[in-house]
């Protein structure tokens, strides 16, 4: 009512020693003694928040050393299979995310039905080892062929300022399967601007492998380069590493 945004601050309050206490969102849980089956959502939304880890460190920061370990959501790597039916992410700030902003991995499925990540400001993440980040801005499902983050997946009106991972999607799982069982892909990514995404030769879409059917719609968007005159370290940023489509078999 008084016109103020929501602050959520993901750790980076105090230190350990050297180590900065950052914390995560969690994506699911670790199944207890005996317990099989997926845990389902309905819907994961966020809107109008300002999220940020105060003392995250980057890279640079550290002096050459790897920066903070932190995400926006992450999840155990031995966690459930997950179904969310839909996540929205809309009108919100995010600060200091350095080693990845949403990170799937384990061995059980992952489903995303419906997403959509929309007018919100991405600025000073990344850059957590030489590489740029840790993990690509989405990291893919594991390993299980079943998995499909991006059965509708929109990213639209967003903007990346100094924020350098290696991609923007990624997918391994077609990687280690002869056939994919998980679905066609729909992703849009439009009207987005990054600066400085990444400089050292990434790609938005790092997907050599992409499932029969799938449909990229790629438009209006801005990306940039930038240094100061007279910095000689060379800048390279790539688009996309598609190769080859895979069949989704019976």
């Amino acid at each position: 009512a008084a016109g103020k945004r929501a602050k959520v601050l993901l750790g980076g309050m105090h230190k350990e020693g050297t180590d900065v206490k950052a914390m995560n969102f969690v994506f699911g849980r670790q199944p207890q003694a005996g317990e099989a089956g997926e845990i389902y959502m309905k819907m994961l939304e966020f809107y109008d928040i300002d999220f940020d880890c105060l003392l995250a460190e980057t890279r640079g920061d550290l002096g050459g050393k790897d920066g903070t370990g932190n995400y926006f959501i992450n999840m155990y790597s031995n966690g459930m299979a997950v179904h969310l039916e839909k996540l929205i992410i809309k009108n919100c700030t995010f600060k200091r995310m350095v080693r990845g902003f949403i990170r799937e991995q384990g061995s059980n499925y992952k489903i995303w039905d419906n997403v959509l990540i929309e007018d919100n400001q991405f600025f000073d993440c990344g850059y957590y080892n030489l590489k740029a980040g840790g993990y690509p801005w989405i990291a893919g499902a594991g390993t299980n062929a079943n998995s499909n983050l991006y059965k509708n997946f929109v990213v639209r009106n967003n903007t990346f300022f100094d924020c350098p991972f290696p991609s923007f999607f990624s997918e391994a799982v077609t990687k280690n399967f002869s056939t994919w069982k998980g679905g066609s892909w729909n992703i849009t990514f439009e009207n987005n601007t990054l600066v400085n995404f990444n400089t050292r030769g990434g790609n938005i879409f790092s997907m050599r492998n992409i499932s029969d059917g799938s449909v990229f719609n790629v438009k209006n968007n801005l990306i940039i380069l930038t240094k100061q005159d007279g910095d000689a370290r060379g800048m390279d940023f790539r688009g996309a590493d598609i190769q080859k489509t895979m069949d989704m078999g019976d």
